[in-house]
Order: C-alpha cells, then structure tokens, then sequence
C-alpha cells in the first residue's frame, strides 16, 4: 500500500495508477483494490500537505485507515511504503508516523548510503521509538552503481548505533522492471531474520497472557476471577481509544481510571516529556528544586480558588490527602490547640488507600478489614439522595444531612481538627453527586466551629465536573486542596496539596523549634510529570477546554435520559462528564440486585465486546470518557452503554 504518494498524476491505464502505487500492485500480483493500494495520487513533487493544499484535496486519515483495514482483512501480509520520512507532514495535525502509530505496524527503515545517512538514520530510529514504534530493522539502499566507502561502512554503524537488525542491502537499480526489483530485493534481503522477528513477534504476544497470570497481582481485583478469564492487554493509545495487543480498538470509556484528559498520545504532552527526558529525569526536592515544579506551582495557584498559595508535591492522590491530614494536625499542634486532632469525614467517602486516608474514608467493602489499623474518624451522613438515610426527598428533606453534620460539629469541635470531603462528586462512593447549596453550607459550618476544611479533588479536579475546580461551582476557598489524576493529564503520576498562607505561616520558626513538617516522598516534584502537567494546563488554556465543555455537558445530558426508561435503572447520576447508572432489581422500591449476580460488572463486560472500557462500582456503572470526546465519538459510546446497560436486566 501506498497511502499517499506525490509527484504523479493518475494515468489512462487499466489501473488507474502510475509510479510507486503501480509497482506496488504489480509486485504484489494484485489485479484489484487499486484505489485502496493508493487512496491519494498528488500531481506536485511536494510533502503530501502542501502537495494536497495546492490540488485542493484534504487528505483524510479515516479513507486511508479505511483502506489499510480492508487491505489488511484480505491478505495474508501488508507492507505499506511510507510517503516521506517519518516526520513528513500528511496534514495540518498529521505526520507519517501518526499515520503508522495508527496503523500499528513494525517499521523497516529503508536509507540510502551516501553523505548524512546515518544522521538521518539515526534521528529517524530515535524518533520512532520516542512515539513508541517497533523497529524491525533497516534497510539500506544503495545510491549508486559503484560500492563507495560509505555503503561498505554506513550500514553497519547504523546497525550498531540505533541498535537495530540489518535487513539487508538493496544494490543499484538502473532499470525499473518488475522482474528486476522482485529478483534484486529477494536475493538482497535477509528473509530468515525477517521471518524470525515475525514469529517470535507472535509468540510473545501469546506468552504475554501465561505471564500475566503467572506474575502479577492488581489492584481492586478478585484474581481468582482474573485469571480465569479472558483478558486485555493494552498495547497503545491513541486519542479516546485504547489499542489491544490484537489490534481491537476499544472507547476509553472511564478516561483510565478518570485521568486522561485530552486523549492519549496528545502531541504536546509527548514533546514535553520527551524534551524534559532530554535534559533530567529526576532530582530530589529535599534540599534541591527544578524548573518545572516551581513553574508548575505557579501555573496551579493561579488556577485554584482564592486564598490558597502554597503547593506541597507528592505522587499520587492518597499522598496527597494523606499530607492534608498530617498538616492539618500539626498546624494545631503549632497553635497550642493539642486537643484538636480528630477528623470528620462523611460515610460513602473514599480519599485514598493509604493507612490515613482509609482512616477517613467511609466505604465499608473497601476499608472494613483494615479497621484495626486505622485512628478513629467521625462520620457525617452523606448527601446521598437517592437512598437517603432520613427517608425524605430532596425536594423538602431541609438538608437533613446538613442539619446532622452541624449537630456533630457543635458536639465535638473543640477536638475536631477538620473535615475532608469529596466536593461536588463523592466518586467511588457511586457518582454521588451533591444537591446544590450542600457545599458551601459545609463551608459555612466549618467557618463556624473552627474547622479545618479540606477538599480533595484528586477525582472531581481538572475539568471533569465542569469547572477546573468542583469548589468553583459554589465559590468557595478551603484550606486544603489536594488533586492528582488529571494533573498531567493521565501520562505520568503526581499529586500535590494547596495550602491557605496561612497555614503555611504556622510552619515557619527557627530549626530549634522543630515545626519543619516532615514528610516526603523519593519522586515528590518529579520533573517528567512536572512536564506533563505544566503542557496539560497550556492545553486546558490555550484550547479553552472548559468553555468548550460546556455545550457537551448539555449534549452529554440529553443522550442520558433515555436511560431512565430502562426498567433497571434506579437513577441517573451526573455532574459536568462524570456519570454514575445505578442498576436495581425493583425500580419503585430500589431494592438493589443481589450482590453475587455481579450485573454492573456484566454490563462493563458486554461493554467491552461491542468496543469500550467502563468500570462498575458494584451495581452503579461508570461513565466519565476524556474530555477531548467530540460529540459524534459520545453517540457512539452512548448507544454502547445503553445497550450493554439494557442487556443485564431481571430476567438475565
């Protein structure tokens, strides 16, 4: 295949092509898919985007994938022949090596030994496995009918440089007959390591599965069940969708595990770690400092709400609240106020797997076992409206819940050092979503009795509700605000905790004080995810994500309702592209399905035959796609749901 080849125009044959695309299909014996051979014939013999700009053709990616499937289901090998080098341009948003990332191919290098061949080669190799490209080998060209020095000496430093297979050297050709170039690159080409690569290419991929089940061990999952099913193993991403090591493409349907933004394999975002891996990797922050985090630190101050002005680093989101916790106790202690030193959370709240932020949470079937381990936390009711543990409908319920929380506040604020909560959304709680005015009462009764607030926006931060910050929905400021996830926008791990001045300014004192707050972590600051979150927010600003949300939020909306007619569905929870669907047996009564009939995780599982990735939390299925989804990719990943939702009612 040819996918676009410039500097020919169409010719009055019997196939319709001329140059490469012609020598291709006769080299192939192929009598038919002529157009799919070579979607895009340009008369200049420019880069395919100028080319095409100056013929007036848009080049689509969608036609040429189109044909490279069909080629693809109809013969037993494809090779496709590149149109420039790896970087040339296909569009305005498009090079060659999108084009093969997409693809998901192994890539053979073809050069040519004369002068700047192995700077080329080389760049091409680095290149190429900067996007995460398999290089099969090179090939080498030969320039000229004389063997000079540098075709004796080119191909073998290129093979010892980029660390990569020689395929073989292609001699001379001065005539372009069909006989000459089949016989020149048989007998040139190394077929015996070609053929190895692919079959041990094969073989390991079906190994990969015996390794899986024999090795590891993952996180929130009964691997009893694991490993006596079938499973997926993700090879690449590409926009909103994960790629198999089958080559099946599958919706993100939960951003994986809600942090990935603006899909995977954005451009920007690669070139930002790539160019930060250029210079470091890593260095401590314990006595040292970088670039990034300070800009970073810069760039999230001024997004976060009024009031808080400090940012305390670390890896992940349990982290980051468990740093809230610590500080939030030490800042009393600082302040003579030793009684103070307990925490209210709400029930159906989780912050984290760590021994302290367990502590707070309030998710039985996560955090029951560990019960012994973990300091005591008092427990407000939580919003819950569906299933509300005062039986009243929010309509006129008064905020009982609300009305509960002030009565703990008034009983034990004189020992409670703050309260934690998920603002907006309680996430693993079910897609919890909070009645409005709830937020900024809680602030209100913190104010009040002389609490501490802190939210943790680790799920609900980075544009996912709708707002960069859940706490902007109501305006208000806490002391604390911890975010991870969408921090880099799904690529590499970070967390950091916002802090008020004015618990910052508790810390400071003279070393012999000893009010240095001491916690850390090995990769706190890491310079890469530095990287990746400083390109995640110039994207947020310079493509104005949020604005351009918020037509979808209303679209998003609409596709949802017809999942209220679904006799098994309880309640449709939402706020801005986090979605929770709660399954019950008895629509009127909300009597829940027995646990071990499992139908949310039924659901993700059809789900994932008919192409996306969903998560349940028990019976409320999972919906939250990256924010980059357009509204045609949200149809499709609607109508999915819908119909993996409706195939798992009563009578399943």
């Amino acid at each position: 295949m040819k996918p676009v080849q410039s500097g020919f125009e169409k010719a009055a044959n019997d196939a319709g092509l001329i140059g490469d695309a012609l020598l291709l299909a006769r080299a192939a014996d192929l009598n038919s898919d002529f157009k799919q051979i070579n979607p895009y014939c340009l008369k200049d013999p420019l880069t395919p985007r100028i080319a095409a700009e100056l013929a007036g053709v848009r080049i689509d990616p969608d036609l040429i994938m189109e044909s490279f499937n069909e080629l693809k289901k109809k013969h037993q090998f494809m090779v496709v022949e590149g149109a420039g080098g790896i970087l040339a341009p296909l569009t305005d948003r498009l090079l060659m090596a999108d084009l093969i990332v997409m693809m998901g191919m192994p890539v053979i290098i073809v050069a040519r030994a004369n002068l700047g061949t192995i700077n080329h080669a080389l760049l091409t190799i680095s290149y190429a496995r900067s996007r995460g490209l398999h290089i099969a080998g090179v090939v080498i060209s030969s320039g000229s009918p004389e063997k000079g020095i540098a075709e004796k000496t080119n191909p073998g430093l290129i093979a010892e440089l980029g660390g990569v297979p020689l395929l073989g050297i292609i001699p001379y050709l001065d005539k372009l007959e069909q006989e000459d170039i089949i016989g020149a690159v048989d007998d040139s080409l190394n077929w015996e390591m070609i053929g190895t690569y692919l079959y041990v290419k094969s073989e390991q991929d079906l190994d990969l599965i015996k390794k899986d089940r024999k090795y590891v061990w993952y996180p929130f999952t009964q691997m009893k069940d694991w490993v006596s099913g079938n499973q997926i193993i993700i090879e690449r991403g590409e926009g909103i969708s994960l790629i198999d090591t089958d080559g099946k493409r599958y919706y993100d349907g939960v951003s994986s595990l809600w942090l990935n933004v603006h899909g995977h394999r954005r451009a920007e975002i690669d070139r930002a770690v790539s160019a930060q891996l250029g210079k470091i990797s890593h260095s401590t922050m314990l006595g040292l400092s970088h670039r990034g985090a300070i800009e970073l630190a810069e760039q999230l101050i001024e997004r976060a709400p009024d009031g808080l002005e400090k940012v305390f680093y670390s890896d992940n989101g349990s982290t980051s609240v468990e740093i809230a916790l610590k500080m939030a106790f030490q800042y009393w202690q600082h302040k003579g106020r030793k009684d103070k030193n307990k925490f209210l959370t709400l029930t159906n709240a989780y912050h984290g797997d760590t021994i302290g932020s367990v502590s707070v949470g309030g998710i039985d079937i996560f955090h029951q076992i560990f019960h012994p381990l973990l300091f005591k936390a008092l427990k407000a009711p939580s919003p819950y409206c569906y299933r509300c543990v005062f039986q009243k409908e929010p309509d006129s319920c008064g905020f009982a819940c609300i009305d509960a929380t002030e009565e703990l506040m008034s009983r034990n604020h004189e020992e409670l050092a703050a309260m934690i909560i998920e603002p907006k959304v309680q996430g693993a709680g079910g897609i919890i979503v909070q009645p409005p005015g709830y937020l900024s009462r809680i602030k209100d009764l913190c104010t009040k009795y002389n609490l501490l607030l802190i939210t943790d926006e680790v799920a609900t931060g980075f544009g996912k509700t709708g707002k960069m910050f859940a706490c902007e929905h109501e305006n208000i400021s806490p002391d604390f605000l911890t975010v991870s996830k969408g921090i880099t926008g799904g690529y590499l791990p970070l967390a950091a905790t916002m802090v008020t001045g004015e618990i910052y300014d508790a810390f400071l004192a003279d070393h012999r004080e000893q009010k240095t707050f001491f916690h850390g972590h090995s990769y706190t600051g890491n310079p890469l995810a530095c990287a990746a979150a400083l390109a995640n927010l110039e994207i947020f600003a310079r493509d104005k994500i949020i604005e351009k949300m918020q037509s979808k939020i209303v679209y998003l909306s609409s596709k949802l309702e017809n999942f209220a007619k679904l006799e098994h569905v309880g309640e449709i929870r939402r706020s801005g592209f986090m979605v929770g669907i709660e399954l019950v047996r008895n629509k009127k009564t909300k009597e829940p399905f027995p646990i071990e009939e499992k139908r949310g995780i039924k659901a993700c599982l059809t789900a994932r035959k008919k192409g996306m990735i969903i998560r349940p939390l028990d019976d409320v299925v999972v919906f939250m796609p990256p924010l980059a989804t357009e509204p045609e990719e949200l149809d499709e990943m609607i109508e999915i749901l819908y119909q993996s939702i409706n195939s798992v009612g009563d009578d399943n």
